[in-house]
C-alpha cells in the first residue's frame, strides 16, 4: 500500500490492485501508519513517502506503483523535507 485517500465518509486505498474501503478516519490512520512511514500530504491524501518516486513543482507526488497524490502547498517543504531534497 503507497495511498490512502478520502472519498465522502470513507477512505480508500489501493491493495493487490483493486480499491477497497474503509471508515477508518484519514487521521486515526495518519497515527497509526505514521511509524511507517506514512505522511499526511494533503487534507485527503497520506502517503508512504518511500513510494514517492517524483515530486513536481504543482504539487504532485508520483509513486511506485503509478498511483499520483496532491500535496497541499502547506505540506510542500515538509514532503521535500522527508524525501531529502529539501
Amino acid at each position: 500500500m503507497t495511498r490512502f485517500s478520502a472519498n465522502e465518509k470513507y477512505t480508500v486505498l489501493l491493495a493487490e490492485g483493486a480499491e477497497q474501503m474503509t471508515e477508518e478516519s484519514l487521521t486515526t490512520l495518519e497515527k497509526r501508519l505514521r511509524p511507517y512511514g506514512f505522511l499526511r500530504v494533503h487534507r485527503g491524501e497520506l502517503i508512504r513517502i518511500d513510494a514517492v518516486t517524483s515530486l513536481d513543482a504543482h504539487g504532485l507526488v508520483e509513486l511506485s506503483d503509478g498511483q499520483r497524490a496532491r500535496v497541499s502547498r502547506r505540506s510542500y517543504a515538509a514532503v521535500k523535507a522527508a524525501l531529502g531534497s529539501g
